[in-house]
């Protein structure tokens, strides 16, 4: 029997027909003869195994009858001897159906797969197209995020052994075969269930762990010590588009990790992390800034500088008084939205710094300058609050000293909030 439809098709053997039909379109797409000028013979090979396939698995009737006895032929195929193993486990022998770990497949050519590794006895089974992707993250600065970036990302990745090829020996042309089940990776073993029955198991070859190879130490690559594989490490550089979100991802292809079992590397997914500050957050196309200020320009109006991380200094200016926790905005200096070609908002949340203590004469002066609330004659008892360690909790507002103008000035004309 040729090769697994499944498997050409690069599905599981539970695939829909939604997800077969997909995958006939981009395998044909792939390895249609016209797309693969140089290399036409083995394009239309390739081809014609993905159209019979196709053909076989998209109809109902057929794919049972393929599933069931491996050809779609209506006329059902002579027993193979190999099949005698799938007749005794997987076709419900007594109360042994179905060990732990296995999976059998009842097409005839003797495919095996025990706990996620796949046997053939007419040999390796087709190489895969691509290994699986790989997915990394990469932190970006609120800056990065804002004004996009060529930014420099160091990869790490498993490749071939240059020395070896692949094989993990100093002479490729050695042959590994574990002596014991002569490369295939499995071991038949006999056992007996009761006196008069038998009953014939195959298991993972205890020799090799079911690699069907075993390399003298003698026998390694010098390069890769047996392993097939080295690592490498490799900068590559990204473009980052400006307004960049949160979780988005670009995709390097042919940059995953490289495997045995497959004929070129997945893609590198790189997730961007925002890499946001005490100060400094995204929402959506908006940046939040959280801006301490003082109680007297709170009160008296507010002239401060804000580096942006555009790069421009911006004066903030407000001739209002400001209450506790307002809000400010102002419009268009926010992250670029490409969906509608603008940009959002930079939101300041305003935290006013009031004084630890303040001294008598000072208290008169605010109390004269200030509205004062109006005393009521009435007999109460007079308690003096506490101050609550709760009402500090997690605040980390600086601290000012207003007993001296001087302290004060020099104080103001240093203020740094961002450092």
């Amino acid at each position: 029997m040729g090769e697994n439809y499944y498997d050409i098709l690069e599905v599981s053997k539970d695939a829909d027909e939604e997800t077969i039909k997909k995958a006939y379109k981009r395998l044909s797409l792939i390895w249609h003869p016209d797309k693969n000028v140089d290399n036409q013979e083995v394009a239309s090979e390739k081809f014609k195994k993905i159209s019979e396939a196709y053909n076989i698995l998209k109809d109902g009737d057929k794919r049972r009858r393929y599933d069931l006895h491996g050809t779609a032929d209506e006329r059902q195929p002579q027993m193979n001897p190999h099949d005698i193993f799938n007749q005794m486990f997987g076709g419900g022998f007594g109360g042994f159906g179905g060990f732990n770990g296995f999976h059998f497949e009842n097409n005839f050519g003797f495919n095996i797969n025990i706990n996620g590794r796949n046997f053939s006895k007419n040999g390796p089974q087709p190489k895969k197209q691509n290994s699986p992707d790989k997915t990394m993250e990469v932190k970006l600065t609120i800056s990065e995020m804002m004004n996009g970036v060529e930014k420099n990302i160091q990869v790490i990745r498993k490749v071939k052994c240059d020395g070896c090829g692949g094989c993990g020996m100093k002479d490729r042309n050695k042959n590994p075969n574990c002596g014991s089940c002569d490369g295939v990776g499995l071991q038949r073993v006999i056992r007996r269930i009761s006196l008069n029955e038998i009953m014939q198991q195959t298991v993972t070859c205890s020799g090799c762990g079911g690699s069907g190879k075993i390399i003298k130490e003698e026998d390694k690559c010098t390069e890769c010590r047996g392993d097939k594989f080295v690592q490498e490490v490799r900068i590559i550089s990204v473009h980052i588009p400006k307004g960049i979100k949160n979780n988005e991802c670009v995709v390097v292809h042919n940059l995953s990790d490289e495997t045995e079992d497959s004929i070129s590397a997945g893609s590198l997914i790189i997730r961007f992390i925002e890499e946001s500050t005490e100060t400094m957050r995204r929402d959506g196309y908006n940046l939040l800034v959280k801006k301490n200020i003082l109680l007297s320009e709170a009160l008296t109006g507010l002239n401060i500088i804000f580096k942006h991380p555009n790069g421009e200094n911006i004066i903030i200016e407000s001739d209002e008084v400001i209450k506790p926790g307002s809000r400010y905005k102002i419009k268009g200096l926010g992250f670029w939205n490409k969906e509608i070609n603008n940009y959002g908002d930079l939101i300041f949340d305003l935290e006013i710094i009031f004084p630890e203590t303040i001294e008598s004469n000072r208290k008169e002066l605010i109390r004269k300058l200030l509205p004062r609330r109006k005393q009521e004659s009435i007999d109460a008892d007079k308690f003096k609050i506490e101050f609550l360690e709760d009402n500090v909790k997690n605040q980390k507002n600086e601290k000012v000293d207003y007993s001296d103008d001087k302290e004060f000035e020099e104080y103001f004309s240093n203020l740094k909030i961002f450092k």
